[in-house]
């Protein structure tokens, strides 16, 4: 994985991308690829604001964003309510708390 700064031209810059890579003696260097198909980056880009919103909980200490960020993640969505992500997010605080 690389940070992007370039070989995804629709994704953001510095977030993680896979991608081919060429290995030299120069060492390893990833390849561009130009534009994901925009299905593909639009998919990227929900996990990536997801994973930005999770980063800003951590260095701002906030639990609300903790909670907006696994309130936007579509599977939790999908499965639970909104009152109901904010007590599994409640107990995961727990659970990690010691």
């Amino acid at each position: 994985m690389f940070p992007n700064r370039g070989p995804a031209s629709n994704l953001p810059a510095g977030c993680c991308v896979e991608v081919a890579c060429l290995a030299s003696d120069l060492g390893v260097r990833p390849m561009a690829y130009g534009e994901l198909p925009a299905a593909c980056a639009a998919l990227n880009n929900v996990q990536i604001n997801v994973q930005s919103l999770v980063v800003r909980a951590a260095l701002e200490a906030s639990p609300e964003l903790v909670y907006t960020a696994a309130a936007l993640d579509p599977l939790t969505s999908a499965l639970l309510t909104l009152p109901q992500i904010r007590k599994m997010v409640d107990r995961l605080f727990e659970a990690e708390r010691p």
